[in-house]
């Protein structure tokens, strides 16, 4: 678990991969601690797979695991959302292609 000290309102004293920093945010503590501690993860991730490399370097691969996580997720998302809108849009001309439906236009 992130060590994450409030200092003041929005200004928390965090340790990413043993190195303190402070970050200002509008992030609650409890926000701030998830986001530290994913980050704690991959560096940790990263330097248990490859301990030869430098510590600049997992910084970065970190990064990129990071990032492709959230390109993986942001494209199954906008797959889901495509397949609802078809699946919406064929709901939809169902609909008004049946008879209960053709008849109150008649009306």
């Amino acid at each position: 678990m992130a060590k994450v000290t409030p200092l003041e309102e929005g200004i928390f004293e965090v340790r990413i991969a043993g190195l303190p920093m402070r970050l200002k945010t509008s992030h609650s503590g409890e926000s701030v601690s998830q986001l530290v501690d994913l980050v704690d993860e991959k560096i940790d991730q990263v330097r248990l797979k490859s301990p030869n490399t430098s510590f600049q370097n997992s910084l970065i691969l970190a990064a990129l695991l990071i990032a492709e996580e959230q390109l993986t997720e942001k494209l199954n998302f906008k797959a889901s959302l495509n397949e609802l809108k078809a699946d919406t849009l064929e709901i939809i001309s169902e609909i008004q292609a049946s008879p209960i439906h053709q008849k109150n236009l008649d009306v």
